[in-house]
């Protein structure tokens, strides 16, 4: 898995997918997910200051607190950016399946540039106002502005504090846009690599997930 293998598509849609092998381990898959990152830019490591963590859906009392997951638990997971949170989010998002589970759930993939807005919800990303929970770091900030090149939205940490901020958040759901949206369907071996700035992504659409999958990821700045 080569840069040079999957620029052209990832500058051209925001994600790309690659495959491996159904047989790879989880050791060897978790190699390749890193080398990978590694090529894109500077691994951040995530919780436990793991280069590469898993990413298991759990029940929302085990979830960590104040995680999108310890909202929704293993119902569907909203459209988001990941690391929402953080002043400047993750650039990239390297992300690769140890284990789809007995009933596969697929990941929603939605390119913010596709994204029907009219005059007023454009302008409303970059002036609604919305309060960014980070604990004791939490800030105020909008969904796009004119000096960042990346789109802010995950409506588990953020707040919109006006109605034109509600619709607009509405506007750009997966609701209103499902014709847009792409679905990969996971399977073992499968790496997925998604422009955390420019791509939303979410987790199933239509039914819970069943405990059981494992994907793995790592963020890269």
């Amino acid at each position: 898995m080569r840069m040079d293998d999957y620029r052209t598509t990832l500058e051209a849609q925001g994600w790309c997918s690659l495959s491996t092998s159904v047989s790879i381990t989880q050791a060897a898959l978790s190699a390749a997910v890193a080398s990978l990152a590694e090529e894109l830019g500077e691994i951040v490591p995530g919780r436990g200051r793991r280069r590469v963590e898993q990413i298991v859906p759990q029940e929302t009392q085990a979830a960590y607190a104040g995680s999108l997951s310890e909202q929704v638990g293993f119902a569907p997971m909203p459209l988001h950016t990941d690391t929402a949170h953080w002043t400047v989010p993750c650039r990239y998002m390297v992300m690769a399946c140890a284990e789809p589970g007995p009933k596969p759930t697929p990941t929603m993939l939605l390119d913010s540039k596709t994204v029907a807005l009219d005059a007023r919800q454009s302008a409303a990303c970059s002036t609604a106002v919305f309060l960014v929970r980070n604990g004791r770091q939490s800030f105020y900030g909008s969904i796009t502005a004119r000096d960042r090149p990346f789109i802010r939205f995950d409506l588990g940490c953020m707040e919109p504090l006006s109605a034109e901020g509600a619709e607009v958040a509405d506007a750009i759901s997966y609701q209103q846009n499902a014709e847009k949206a792409r679905r990969h369907n996971w399977q073992r071996g499968d790496v997925l690599v998604i422009d955390n700035w420019r791509t939303l992504h979410g987790r199933g659409v239509d039914d819970h997930t069943a405990p059981g999958r494992v994907l793995l990821r790592a963020m890269v700045r």
